[in-house]
């Protein structure tokens, strides 16, 4: 009787040990680098983040995939749910996979909550051009007067919402110079950045 115990409480003990989840797994997630071209000039959309991680600091559009959600449709709704971009829009154009992946992981000083990692992310990135159609008398009316509050004023329209306390337009030159020297956006978001603007001047990131 005293073995059947023991080996009972053992397998029990056992059975708990192996069905432990962890606080913090992996997840997957999105971001989208979107670019539009005005005379000439990249310019990327950013949003200002209104939660950890990062928290006040400037990124590209993105978020978590859900259970069952494709990545490119994921990379779409979390576009249109922070910055009122629509997918649907025959102006938005999609390069059809992620062209790099990255990683977002965030160690956690407190131990007690969460393990040793308060975040853990694997982000596809994707990418998107918005075209000005439609805009090309504005654009001809305005070159005489190329100041950068007009040209903002010309670009897409951006509205930010959900997980985003601002919308932007950003030229490379401006996240280098604004962004950069106060640490208000990562060196990965930079980096993305640059990878995508590279890639698509040697004409590998073909949107449909």
């Amino acid at each position: 009787m005293t073995s059947a115990t023991s080996s009972s409480s053992t397998t029990s003990t056992s059975s708990t040990t192996t069905t432990t989840i962890p606080a913090i797994i992996p997840r997957a997630a999105v971001a989208v680098t979107v670019q539009t071209i005005f005379q000439g000039t990249y310019y990327y959309l950013l949003i200002q983040r209104k939660n950890p991680p990062d928290a006040g600091k400037w990124s590209l559009p993105g978020g978590k995939i859900e259970l069952g959600e494709p990545t490119l449709q994921a990379a779409q709704r979390e576009l249109q749910e922070e910055t009122n971009v629509a997918s649907s829009n025959d102006c938005c154009q999609w390069y059809p996979y992620p062209f790099m992946t990255t990683d977002a992981i965030v160690q956690n000083t407190d131990t007690v909550d969460g393990g040793s990692y308060s975040f853990h992310y694997l982000i596809a990135q994707c990418f998107a051009q918005l075209l000005l159609v439609g805009r090309e008398q504005e654009h001809t009316t305005t070159t005489n007067n190329n100041n950068h509050e007009t040209v903002l004023l010309l670009l897409p329209p951006l509205e930010a919402n959900d997980d985003a306390l601002d919308a932007k337009w950003w030229t490379i030159q401006e996240i280098q110079t604004e962004l950069v020297p106060n640490k208000a956006i990562s060196d990965m978001v930079v980096h993305v950045i640059s990878r995508a603007e590279e890639l698509c001047e040697k004409g590998c990131l073909n949107t449909e």
